[in-house]
């Protein structure tokens, strides 16, 4: 994995939160529970640049361990809500928006 990280805070590379976002993958009590132990990260911009090296299932329809090595460019900049809206790979989880807008109403309004 070549990715570069840019948050904020100079102790901290990147919030657990933002990466759980990024994969769509992640189920949505993951989340809540990042929010329940940091809540502050929702409210941090931070960058991800480079590319992130993954397995996907190959055919949905095709057995458990059939999988391909996929690597993907990424570049996303801004709030946690930012990153999920941007994943990398599966469906998008409404359950996952929403658990992000009810706990930091501002990202709404936050372009980057």
């Amino acid at each position: 994995m070549d990715v570069d990280f840019f948050c904020p805070e100079e102790w901290t590379t990147a919030y657990p939160l933002h990466f759980t976002c990024l994969n769509r993958d992640c189920p949505s009590l993951v989340i809540e529970l990042l929010i329940e132990k940091y809540r502050p990260a929702l409210s941090q911009i931070c960058k991800i640049e480079g590319d992130i090296d993954r397995y996907d299932q190959i055919d949905e329809g095709v057995p458990v361990g059939d999988y391909e090595y996929i690597v993907y460019a990424c570049e996303v900049e801004g709030l946690p809500l930012h990153y999920s809206l941007s994943g990398t790979s599966g469906s998008m989880d409404l359950n996952t928006v929403k658990i992000l807008v009810e706990a930091y109403h501002d990202a709404l309004t936050s372009a980057w």
